[in-house]
């Protein structure tokens, strides 16, 4: 079992799927349906991060002395992205009845706004999306 190469052929994968639908006219009122592409664009880029910092990194402080560091932590962070935007991906876009995933969104994005608000506005822009 080939651990790296499965998950290359996994990525490959995920990649094909997030782009099967680029380029396709959402009708109007279904532009909500595009945040999927969004979400699952940075799941799959969670995962690549998570792949490239664990693999580490090596210092050579003499001739053949090298220290290896892998910082486990920061791959336990970005998993964790990567898995908490699978499931908000999977709460509001993996369902069979639409008006469910419209209300599942707007509650996304409601959540989303509300935690942003806590954060200062210095645009003129960011203010009027406040109110």
């Amino acid at each position: 079992m080939n651990f790296d190469a499965d998950l290359s052929k996994l990525m490959n994968l995920c990649f094909l799927l997030i782009e099967s639908r680029n380029g396709e006219q959402l009708l109007p009122g279904e532009e909500w349906k595009n945040d999927a592409q969004v979400l699952s664009v940075k799941i799959f880029r969670h995962i690549a991060t998570a792949q490239q910092i664990s693999a580490g990194i090596g210092f050579e402080f003499g001739v053949g002395q090298v220290v290896s560091h892998i910082d486990h932590s920061s791959v336990a962070v970005v998993v964790r992205a990567a898995i908490e935007s699978y499931l908000a991906f999977n709460y509001i876009f993996v369902n069979q009845d639409e008006s469910l995933s419209i209300y599942r969104y707007k509650l996304w994005c409601r959540a989303g706004l509300m935690d942003r608000s806590n954060l200062f506005a210095n645009t003129l822009e960011s203010k009027n999306v406040l109110l």
